[in-house]
């Protein structure tokens, strides 16, 4: 396994562990921070729990009638596949532009 790769999938689930931990306190990132700086960290904290809120609103129609393991289980996945495969093609980016830089 290249270095790209696993640095991908370390990435993934870092960011998939804070994604599923997130999911489970999405109450608190509802609300509006007086703080500027912490409203920021609020939307991304949101931003990264979208994909298993939009699995539980597509597959249940309904965010409440599937459990709160389903989404952070969903969030999880999805940014571990998401870090690994940004990796990966980033990797092979770096390869690629080396072969062309080494073209007389």
């Amino acid at each position: 396994m290249r270095l790209a790769s696993k640095t991908g999938l370390a990435a993934g689930v870092l960011i998939g562990a804070l994604a599923a931990a997130l999911t489970f306190t999405i109450g608190r990132l509802m609300s509006i921070a007086p703080n500027l700086a912490l409203r920021w960290l609020e939307t991304a904290a949101f931003t990264l729990i979208v994909p298993g809120a939009t699995l539980q609103l597509v597959a249940a129609r309904n965010s409440h009638s599937l459990p709160a393991w389903v989404a952070a289980t969903s969030n999880f996945v999805f940014w571990l596949g998401f870090a690994w495969l940004f990796g990966f093609l980033l990797g092979e980016l770096r390869r690629q532009l080396r072969l062309f830089a080494s073209r007389p």
